[in-house]
């Protein structure tokens, strides 16, 4: 029988991630570098847990643009996303 800690657990390893993706464009950020593959694009301001529909991650860029990411250790292709790109 399942001990009810697999949601935790899941939850806790979907922070790391998160929170991983986050130092990764701070530090681009602080070292004024734009992200690899992606010219002028170096993020200026991070928000965690935006109010945004994708919330995890919302990055604005020294040149203007804005990022919304969804950060996600696992994706299949179900009907969620199917619902989502609809």
């Amino acid at each position: 029988m399942p001990n009810g800690n697999a949601g935790g657990a899941a939850n806790e390893l979907g922070s790391l991630h998160r929170s991983g993706a986050a130092a990764f464009l701070a530090v681009h950020g602080m070292l004024g570098k734009a992200v690899e593959g992606r010219p002028g694009a170096i993020p200026a301001r991070i928000s965690l847990e935006a109010s945004e529909s994708v919330d995890d991650i919302v990055v604005q860029m020294v040149d203007g643009s804005t990022w919304y990411l969804q950060c996600k250790r696992t994706a299949g292709v179900n009907g969620a996303l199917r619902s989502a790109l609809a």
